[in-house]
């Protein structure tokens, strides 16, 4: 496959007016769209340009788009992303694929923040690293997604279906209900933590979207305690009661069930959801995300 994840000719377009000045006009015309669609692809650059790693990956993209001595629409293919990253497609292919072991376990996770090397997290620690560089490739592939926005210095990113691609030789033959399966060495089952799927429940209203963000935000800095964020959870285990600290590692950080906590923890049955969510708060007013 050569997609990237977002259609190139948003890219072409986005850089055919910022960085060429052409007006909406200009771009549409040759290419037999409305400008007024031109104006969207645009509006969703920026919009993409919000999130650091995008941002990254679109000042890389402008580098080398503005040493180009071609006027007017360039193909942006994953070998432009590849080249203006400073790497090459199998660079990104063999060093995405040494990672893979760890990403195909339940609830895992790459953990990104202002600095060269990514973790590769499971089971609530990390396993390996990977180059913030490659990171950023699979992102423009679709090879991941953004999973986290609670803080704008710990960011977290999952795999998604397409991640697929990375592992040499495997072939695809279900992927309904969000499981992939193939013939290669991994299974993938992206499933929801437990505080997503309790968002999905009806009827109740005790956990909200915020709550969930700020659960993300907590399994970043969690999986990454002993490392990038070893200050920052210094921090929170004296400022939380250790009671909370405890709940928070259990359901957001360890992704275990609320049934399970209440259990292992002595709570009462059902009351998970109350205490979690007043945690959550104290945890975001303490981190400044509320």
């Amino acid at each position: 496959m050569s997609a990237l994840a977002i259609p190139a000719n948003f890219i072409s377009d986005y850089f055919s007016n910022v960085s060429n000045g052409q007006s909406m006009r200009e771009i549409a015309v040759p290419t037999g769209v409305q400008p007024s669609t031109v104006l969207r692809r645009i509006r969703r650059c920026e919009e993409l340009r919000d999130h650091p790693e995008w941002d990254a990956i679109f000042a890389a993209l402008e580098a080398v788009w503005e040493t180009s001595d071609q006027f007017g629409p360039v193909t942006v293919t994953r070998e432009f992303v590849a080249a203006a990253l400073s790497l090459t497609l199998e660079e990104i292919r063999t060093d995405f694929a040494g990672v893979m072991h760890v990403l195909s376990r339940r609830g895992a996770s790459i953990v990104a923040g202002d600095v060269p090397v990514c973790a590769v997290c499971a089971e609530g620690e990390q396993k390996t690293t990977l180059r913030r560089p490659v990171l950023l490739a699979a992102l423009a592939f679709g090879w991941v997604k953004s999973a986290c926005s609670g803080s704008r210095t710990v960011r977290k990113f999952e795999p998604t279906g397409a991640a697929i691609e990375a592992v040499p030789g495997a072939v695809v033959r279900d992927t309904s209900n969000g499981q992939i399966r193939h013939t290669g060495p991994y299974r993938y089952s992206f499933n929801p933590s437990p505080l997503e799927a309790l968002l999905r429940r009806k009827g109740q209203n005790l956990i909200t979207r915020d709550h969930v963000r700020f659960a993300e935000d907590f399994e970043a800095v969690y999986s990454t305690r002993e490392g990038a964020t070893a200050d920052v959870f210094a921090t929170l285990s004296r400022e939380l009661p250790e009671s909370g600290l405890t709940l928070l590692v259990e359901v957001c950080g360890n992704r275990t069930g609320l049934e399970d906590t209440e259990r292992m923890l002595g709570l009462p049955a059902r009351s998970a959801k109350a205490v979690l969510a007043f945690v959550l708060d104290s945890y975001a007013r303490a981190r400044g995300l509320s």
